[in-house]
């Protein structure tokens, strides 16, 4: 009686284990790897689900989410700066960037944004524009950000070709 009872659980198992091996590859491709791309999120639901996605460090999710809430109130400066942020620590710097220039054109833009569009035009060459952003937001009271601010000013002379001005 009891090898019959294992037995049956043994076949039982095994038809379980198969019927898993079989239907678990075809649920998993049936599975959204992209969540935020489906197009019945309300803009409640895709902000929520960023603010999730950045506390589990999922940086690409949470980057998701905050664009679909931005599609939905694409004029809301803290929205625009956290989509911005979010695309930063995803390593998304081209997707930042324009988020970055609505911030300039709104009047809102944080002195990261600022640096982060010195850097850019800096990267580029643009060395006129890199110290055109640099110099709309001159740190007075923060000497970390007064030494990075001239630091980088003297590298944008450098490359003017100014090395007295820089040093």
């Amino acid at each position: 009686m009891r090898k019959s009872l294992f037995a049956g659980l043994r076949g039982a198992t095994i038809v379980l284990l198969g019927s898993v091996a079989l239907v678990g590859p075809s649920l998993a491709q049936q599975a959204p790897t992209e969540p935020w791309r489906e197009r019945n999120l309300s803009f409640t639901g895709s902000y929520l689900s960023a603010l999730v996605a950045e506390s589990d460090q999922e940086t690409e999710a949470a980057a998701g989410f905050l664009s679909r809430a931005l599609a939905r109130d694409p004029n809301d400066p803290i929205l625009i700066t956290q989509t911005f942020t979010s695309r930063l620590m995803d390593g998304e710097v081209s997707a930042g960037l324009p988020l970055a220039r609505r911030l300039i054109q709104l009047d809102q833009a944080s002195r990261f944004v600022l640096v982060t569009l010195a850097l850019d035009e800096l990267a580029h060459g643009n060395f006129d524009e890199a110290a055109t952003f640099l110099a709309r937001d001159v740190p007075t009271n923060d000497t970390f950000a007064l030494v990075t601010n001239t630091l980088m000013l003297s590298w944008i002379k450098q490359g003017q070709g100014d090395t007295d001005g820089a040093i």
